[in-house]
């Protein structure tokens, strides 16, 4: 897995609910460390996010990780009617490269 958090072309940076991430086209995801506080156990680590089993999808602490790489490649959701769409309906991938 983690021969596959270097397989990208893009990386952008983006604010999503207060947090600070770097985001990769691949699906990773980095979370900065708040300023002026203590490093967290999930801070400034690369990850694809952990798989939810009732809802299906990965998440990062208690953020879905499609949510935040929708945000760093497309701007912030513009309406809770806005949905991130899973054009292969697997909702454990989020553009991760195989």
């Amino acid at each position: 897995m983690k021969e596959l958090l270097e397989i990208f072309e893009t990386e952008k940076t983006c604010i999503y609910r207060g947090e600070e991430y770097h985001v990769r086209d691949n699906g990773a995801i980095f979370r900065f460390r708040k300023q002026n506080k203590r490093k967290r156990p999930l801070d400034e680590k690369w990850t694809f996010g952990k798989p939810d089993s009732q809802k299906g999808y990965l998440n990062f602490s208690s953020e879905t990780v499609h949510r935040i790489v929708a945000t760093a490649f497309h701007g912030k959701q513009p309406s809770e009617k806005h949905i991130v769409d899973h054009i292969d309906t697997n909702k454990k991938t989020t553009g991760q490269k195989t």
